[in-house]
């Protein structure tokens, strides 16, 4: 032990140089590490920053197609996109030398969106102006039911229902009624049978038409005014389907549309009047005439020639116990009806221009219907 000592003391110089010598190589050592270490981070650090601006050209790609999209529906985005576009270029450039290569090699192309843009836009506002010119059409299982109106008025005792198209022409009127409430009722028969109802087309003798809405079994429920052509008066009908379906009902005065006066003057029966049955297109009618062979009664069209010849024989009873009414038109024309006690149309006659030819046709109905024999010859023109 005391030799080692005794050594160290003669070597202390060569130890301490040997101990100096370790720590220069251990601070050396320790000096290249942390500076390769440095070096490494440094290195690093500028591949992510490299990474990074790498990172930042596909956003800014993603970003002006989707800019793109939508300026293909929203106009008010085209004149926005391209400034952004070269912000983003200008900051990236000043920023990021990498980012500056990859714009250069791959430059956006700003014409080619300014290009395609107004056409999307023009598109649009075509479109748009398409649908704001075009008119809305209705739907055609929602019944227009605003459309026209009918209207109830008193006249005399009875009441009568009109039906009026919107701009105020009269369609068809109704036979008479008992009371309002029986009219109202009458309306709601008419509606709810517009589609299975009859429309009958009517010429008289002065060459005039007019349709009558008719039920199955042959009632009239309602007649049009006369027009001067068919064509007329199918438009008329077409019409009347058309308004039929209103919900509107008002009460008025018919003083402006009709004026009606019933007959009641007491006629002689007489022999020497004729009735003619004849075959129609689609049935038979009976017709009476007068002693000096001129036809004054029409009936309605019966389908067969027994239901004809039935129809005829209640007639004989009716025109004496059933109630004649005159009525003037707003066209000043005068017509006569005959009703039974039910105030259900029995026959309606011809057209006349005054009054006193509407009431001569009465008298000699009631003059010769009751005792009139059957006629099978030809009827006389």
């Amino acid at each position: 032990m005391d030799a080692i000592f005794q050594w160290i003391r003669n070597n202390v110089i060569t130890i301490i140089i040997i101990l100096m010598a370790l720590i220069l190589i251990v601070v050396c050592v320790y000096l290249f590490k942390k500076k390769r270490k440095k070096s490494l981070v440094s290195k690093k650090t500028n591949e992510v920053i490299e990474t990074k601006s790498e990172l930042k050209v596909t956003p800014v790609e993603i970003k002006e197609e989707s800019k793109v999209t939508e300026t293909k529906v929203v106009e008010e985005k085209v004149s926005t996109i391209p400034q952004k576009e070269e912000n983003i270029v200008e900051t990236e450039k000043k920023d990021n030398a990498t980012l500056a290569i990859v714009n250069k090699k791959e430059p956006i192309k700003k014409g080619a969106v300014k290009k395609t843009e107004p056409k999307k836009v023009e598109n649009k506002k075509k479109i748009v102006k398409e649908e704001e010119e075009t008119p809305v059409t209705p739907f055609k299982g929602e019944p227009k039911k605003n459309f026209g109106k009918f209207t109830i008025s008193q006249e005399g005792p009875n009441f009568r229902y009109r039906l009026k198209a919107s701009n105020g022409e009269l369609l068809v009127v109704s036979e008479l009624y008992a009371s309002e409430v029986s009219a109202r009722n009458g309306i709601e028969t008419i509606k709810k049978n517009a589609d299975i109802e009859t429309i009958d087309f009517i010429e008289d003798k002065h060459g005039l038409f007019s349709f009558r809405v008719m039920t199955k079994q042959g009632r009239c429920l309602a007649s049009s005014a006369n027009y001067k052509t068919k064509a007329r008066a199918i438009s008329a009908s077409e019409s009347f389907k058309k308004f039929v379906i209103t919900e509107k009902i008002e009460l008025e005065d018919a003083s402006d549309h009709f004026e009606v006066e019933e007959f009641k003057k007491d006629i002689n029966p007489e022999e020497k009047g004729k009735y003619r049955i004849s075959a129609q297109d689609d049935g038979f009618v009976y017709q009476l005439f007068a002693s000096n062979g001129r036809i004054i009664a029409t009936s309605q069209i019966y389908k067969s020639e027994a239901s004809c010849k039935d129809g005829l024989e209640k007639f004989r009873t009716l025109a004496y116990e059933g109630n004649f009414f005159i009525f003037k038109d707003k066209n000043d024309k005068y017509q006569f009806k005959l009703y039974n006690k039910q105030k259900r149309l029995v026959l309606a006659g011809e057209v006349y221009d005054s009054k006193d030819r509407v009431v001569s046709a009465i008298e000699s109905i009631k003059r010769f219907a009751k005792l009139a024999i059957i006629d099978g010859s030809e009827v006389i023109e």
